[in-house]
């Protein structure tokens, strides 16, 4: 099994249970504070705060997961905001029109690798 294997669930029910989720994988440990993601609608108008507020995270060998529960949700946008040092934070847009995304055993369908700036890594 490689190290990046996801061997927990949010609430510990196992993948057969968990439910339809939003799973945005983080590669690398012990990043900064100050990295938030955000939801908005598919127009990019409404941040979706009431669905951000149910957030998981669940660490792995050499990566995190953040976990959104997503039954019945229509596709949105993902964010991520990165804490100035003066005023507001630095809005990254990072996924267009995501949805449901069933729990892989490696390499989750989303992830972010923070690399000088950042790469982002989608394939479904």
């Amino acid at each position: 099994m490689s190290e990046i294997t996801s061997t927990q669930t949010a609430g510990s029910c196992g993948p057969a249970c968990e439910g339809e989720s939003l799973i945005i994988e983080v590669i690398g440990k012990d990043h900064p504070e100050g990295h938030t993601f955000r939801i908005y609608d598919e127009s990019d108008n409404e941040q979706q705060e009431w669905l951000e507020n149910q957030v998981q995270v669940e660490d792995l060998d050499e990566s995190m997961l953040t976990i959104w529960p997503w039954k019945g949700q229509t596709n949105r946008n993902v964010w991520l905001d990165i804490e100035a040092r003066e005023g507001a934070p630095i809005r990254v847009p990072l996924f267009n029109g995501v949805a449901s995304t069933p729990r892989q055993l490696e390499r989750q369908w989303n992830r972010i690798w923070a690399i000088v700036p950042l790469a982002m890594i989608n394939d479904p």
